[in-house]
């Protein structure tokens, strides 16, 4: 295996002494600026990350593994990152848990302050990260899993499923329950997005091009629900399927729809994601796609050990279903 950049190895590539960079990262003041330039040059080449513990847990293992997830607010990830914590901790490791809030730069920032601790490994929600990030991370060479998504292109590990393909699927329901007139109301994260792209792509073969679709840009909430939907009513959008990137925006748009006067399934069909502990406790149920969150973050903590303990891993892609739950807002 590959060991990861070390300082001796950015010395060699700014052609200075290990001490040298050593002064340039701990007492910048003793250094000139044009070797500072040419070492932190040679820093961000090959991705080098500091040890802050270097010395200190000398010969020792950290025990620390950390977890990325975009939000804390959305239960997604957090139901996932609890079942991904239970499994690691029951395996004596210590979770390090942070929010990047679906921002590169971030995320970037996050990842960097961890890195100089050595943890053992990292777990990243998705796949799209920053140029600088993917460098830092193959640098490290310390095991990778990457979850909620999938991709040809992972870094190491990923345990996941296809948004396109859940945006695909949910076209095809309405398909065929015969409806024509459709709208959709998503977040603007990638993986909403990538949901909408596979909804409106496969209802483009039917050449059903006239899909109304709302992007929301907060915090998908009931009161954003409620809003976007009041917006395309106000559009003329009055009959019709409606895909919403989340239960929580579907929840909003249900109440809106039945304030505004509407018939739920009669005039407005409505179908979430996530499959949150509510939709199917309101009335009436929200139809929604259901992802096995517990089988992600077990699977993708598995993974994660086999491959601290060297054990080899029969699958570096491994799939998550999901399954769409017909409920009384599409019956």
């Amino acid at each position: 295996m590959k060991n990861s950049v070390t300082l001796n190895d950015v010395a060699k590539l700014a052609g200075v002494s290990p001490i040298t960079v050593s002064r340039v990262l701990n007492y910048p003041h003793l250094v000139s600026q044009k070797t500072a330039e040419k070492v932190h040059k040679a820093i961000n080449q090959m991705g080098y990350v500091p040890n802050s513990l270097a010395g200190s847990l000398a010969g020792k293992r950290s025990k620390l593994i950390a977890v990325f997830i975009p939000s804390i607010l959305n239960r997604d990830y957090t139901e996932t990152a609890r079942f991904l914590i239970d499994k690691l901790e029951s395996e004596g490791y210590q979770v390090f848990l942070s929010e990047t809030g679906y921002n590169e730069i971030d995320e970037e920032k996050a990842i960097r302050t961890i890195l100089s601790r050595r943890p053992e490994a990292i777990v990243l929600t998705g796949t799209k990260h920053s140029i600088s990030t993917k460098k830092l991370l193959l640098s490290s060479n310390i095991p990778l899993v990457e979850i909620w998504d999938m991709t040809e292109t992972a870094l190491d590990i990923i345990v996941g499923f296809s948004h396109y393909q859940v945006g695909q699927n949910i076209a095809e329901y309405f398909l065929e329950k015969n409806y024509t007139h459709m709208a959709a109301i998503v977040a603007s994260d990638q993986r909403a997005q990538l949901r909408l792209k596979g909804f409106t792509d496969r209802l483009k073969k039917q050449n059903i091009n006239n899909v109304i679709s709302k992007t929301t840009h907060q915090i998908s909430s009931i009161k954003v629900g409620r809003n976007a939907f009041k917006e395309l009513f106000c559009a003329g959008f009055h009959k019709g399927a409606l895909f919403c990137s989340s239960d929580t925006l579907a929840h909003g748009v249900l109440i809106e729809a039945l304030l505004q006067g509407l018939s739920i399934p009669q005039d407005i069909q409505i179908i979430g994601f996530g499959n949150q502990d509510f939709s199917e406790h309101i009335h009436p149920t929200i139809s929604t796609v259901h992802v096995n969150r517990k089988a992600i973050g077990q699977q993708a903590a598995k993974a994660l050990i086999s491959r601290i303990n060297g054990e080899e891993v029969p699958e570096s892609t491994i799939h998550i279903p999901f399954e769409i739950i017909e409920r009384e807002t599409t019956a």
